[in-house]
């Protein structure tokens, strides 16, 4: 397949023979992900990730595809706003390629600098509740659906307002384990995560990364792990509710953060659970 100094697929290169690379998006150490036309359904735009398979032994390389497509076939069973939708998943060469739904919109990491480095209140306060609901479909599922690797780079907010997650981390199938580490992005990852053991509790922490850095305007990749200031002593204006379900949240001790994203949301929402008292006209509801 033709590809430019870079390794990126020309544009116009016809993938499966209905998908019709129409540009470059976006690249990580990973893969590269694609814009392309659907010539089968008159020309939808797609997303398209190409994953690099860079095994060198042939059984592990095997073990991997079987897993990439059991992985990608359970992600297509996925049905939630805030999730892009997967239609089909293929193999060309030693590459890979998932389908997905193309999201028109910004990632908040470029929202963030396009506002001045942090966010209005409200906007922080929508964004959680959103993500709070997609992180409780998630972990509803038997075993739970952790996700891993929030942060907001992989955080599109829609013309609408709508957010919706992407990369689920399906690239790292084919990385072979002494290559990369599978914990995530240092700062937004949590200390559970660098030995392997993570559960629904992983995902609030990461959560509350995030959210930290959308409200304070602190990028937790330039400062040491694991230490937040709180978000009071940084936004001394900040809601206590969300400041305090923001601290609580990046607790080291996976114990001493909330049980469940519903739980998060019911803290910076309505105070249940924190040391403030809850205002009257909120802890009816």
């Amino acid at each position: 397949m033709p590809r430019n100094e870079s390794g990126q697929l020309e544009p116009g290169t016809l993938l499966a023979g209905r998908y019709r690379i129409e540009r470059f998006l976006a690249s990580g150490g990973m893969g590269v992900v694609y814009v392309a036309q659907d010539q089968r359904l008159a020309d939808r735009r797609r997303a398209i990730k190409e994953i690099f398979d860079r095994f060198t032994n042939p059984e592990e390389r095997a073990h991997a595809i079987e897993y990439f497509h059991r992985e990608a076939d359970t992600l297509s069973q996925l049905k939630h706003p805030a999730i892009p939708a997967i239609f089909d998943r293929f193999g060309e060469g030693n590459c890979h390629y998932l389908v997905m739904d193309f999201i028109e919109g910004t990632n908040l990491e470029d929202e963030l600098a396009a506002q001045g480095g942090s966010l209005p209140e409200s906007r922080v306060m929508e964004i959680a509740r959103q993500l709070c609901d997609v992180l409780s479909y998630l972990h509803s599922f038997h075993p739970p659906i952790i996700y891993r690797d929030m942060k907001p780079g992989n955080v599109i907010l829609t013309p609408e307002g709508r957010v919706v997650l992407i990369d689920f981390g399906i690239a790292r199938i084919f990385t072979p384990q002494g290559k990369a580490t599978l914990i995530g992005t240092p700062g937004f990852a949590p200390p559970e995560q660098y030995t392997g053991k993570v559960d629904e509790r992983s995902d609030l922490y990461g959560l509350a990364a995030t959210l930290h850095y959308l409200l304070t305007g602190r990028d937790p990749e330039k400062n040491p792990p694991f230490s937040f200031p709180s978000v009071h002593i940084l936004k001394p204006a900040a809601s206590p509710f969300l400041a305090q379900a923001i601290d609580k949240a990046l607790a080291y001790k996976v114990e001493e953060r909330p049980a469940s994203a519903e739980a998060l949301k019911e803290m910076f929402l309505y105070g249940r659970g924190l040391d403030v008292p809850p205002d009257p006209a909120t802890a009816a509801k």
